[in-house]
């Protein structure tokens, strides 16, 4: 396996990878957050061959397979004058806050406005279509001002799109144009191990209740008679604003739509399996797995964490399973 894990500090740059202690890890998240690349080095080694400072840039490819690009932003050192070191991509700066209003964009056109204004570099920007309705966004971190434009072109399309680095440019990409040529089979020799857990203690509600403002007596409700009985009453409420409702939305069927939506049992899955360098956060895989759980679906990655060491490249993928 052919590592490189190149450090540049504006004046030169120099491969780490041969000289990292212990283990490599790069996470990769499905959204809200950015990639983290994460190495440690011996103090004496790095300070006298190749010094590097918060703000160097840091590039990792695997077998020719670009991973990561980004930024170093933090450096801790032990007794054992061990350094740890964090990087994190572009969208580290998308927890900057900010206000924007804004009206006839659509959320390609609102990543494209928000990558201009905080000089992000961009790559592949899918159109989105959906124009979002006109937002005020006030004192909110860009990440949020995305994701509520990722949710409500979600709503109004049924289209999920996610926002990621790409090896220092920012993508905007449909899902379902992020599906990978990879299958995972409980009976594969190269599937290490997997865990799954089915509950209805995150995020399981078969009673919604949406309320108006401060008045309390104005209130949408939603609920599942037969769930109630087998689970007992889990209730959702949210307080809508005055402005939403002259907008025009029909709050009984938003009720019942969130109730449809989290009216069932959790499920959530994680893989062990031998590295694959392709598959990131948003990536699509086909699942199969047997037993009381009976899967055999396209399931999209949440949550990849690659770790390398001795020669070995590993990988734990959170699942999501919708």
């Amino acid at each position: 396996m052919d590592i490189q894990l190149i450090i540049n500090n504006k004046k030169t740059q120099f491969d780490v990878a041969p000289i990292c202690c212990g283990k490599i890890k790069l996470s990769y998240y499905r959204s809200g957050a950015p990639s983290a690349l994460e190495f440690s080095v011996a103090r004496d080694i790095a300070e006298s061959v190749f010094p590097f400072y918060e703000g160097s840039t840091v590039a990792f490819t695997v077998d020719g397979v670009n991973m990561f690009y980004g930024y170093v932003f933090t450096k801790t050192r032990t007794k054992e004058q061990i350094i740890s070191v964090k990087a994190y991509d572009q969208l580290r700066y998308l927890k900057n806050k900010d206000t924007y209003i804004y009206y006839g964009k659509t959320c390609s056109g609102l990543v494209r406005l928000i990558a201009d204004d905080f000089k992000l570099k961009t790559g592949e920007i899918e159109e989105s279509g959906y124009v979002l309705p006109d937002r005020i966004e006030s004192n909110t971190t860009l990440f949020d001002i995305i994701l509520t434009g990722i949710d409500l072109t979600k709503k109004a399309t049924g289209k999920e799109f996610i926002l990621y680095d790409d090896f220092g440019k920012l993508c905007f990409k449909d899902t379902n144009n992020m599906t990978l040529p990879l299958l995972a089979k409980e009976e594969m020799q190269g599937l290490m191990d997997f865990t799954l857990t089915t509950s209805i203690d995150s995020d399981t509600y078969n009673r919604v209740k949406l309320f108006i403002g401060h008045e309390e007596d104005i209130c949408y409700m939603a609920e599942d008679g037969e769930s109630i009985d087998e689970w007992g009453v889990l209730q959702y409420t949210d307080v809508l604003t005055r402005k939403e409702l002259l907008s025009g939305a029909a709050f009984d069927e938003l009720a019942r739509s969130i109730l449809k939506a989290k009216n069932r049992r959790g499920r959530s899955i994680i893989l062990e399996d031998l590295g694959d360098p392709t598959v990131r956060g948003g990536s699509r895989i086909w699942l199969s797995l047997s037993g009381d759980e009976n899967i055999a679906k396209t399931v999209v990655v949440d949550r990849a964490i690659h770790t390398f060491e001795n020669g070995l490249h590993k990988m734990s993928l959170s699942l999501n399973d919708p």
